[in-house]
């Protein structure tokens, strides 16, 4: 039972992490991730040095972002983690 707690908890904050605050501020149209006409709703990842170089080099900054975990720790939510794929931080991208 513990595993799917965790898998629980991965989810959503996966959810809270990734959709953008319009998201949340739109909720009652049906059409929640579409953007406006001639907008492009922007996901990127996967690390935390390559999303803030990303938007230092452009300006841009993503509608949501993508990173990694496992679902036993839980690693790189609210800490720094690196395990070979770049640094992960979600509490920081958020």
């Amino acid at each position: 039972m513990k595993s799917f707690s965790s898998l629980n908890k991965f989810f959503i904050l996966t959810l809270l992490f990734c959709l953008p605050q319009a998201v949340f501020a739109q909720s009652h149209s049906r059409d929640v991730l579409v953007p406006p006409e001639g907008k492009v709703l922007m996901i990127i990842g996967q690390d935390l040095n390559t999303i803030d170089q990303y938007v230092k080099d452009t300006g841009v900054v993503p509608g949501g972002v993508m990173l990694y975990t496992s679902i036993q720790e839980l690693e790189g939510l609210t800490t720094s983690e690196d395990r070979g794929g770049g640094l992960q931080h979600a509490q920081k991208l958020a």
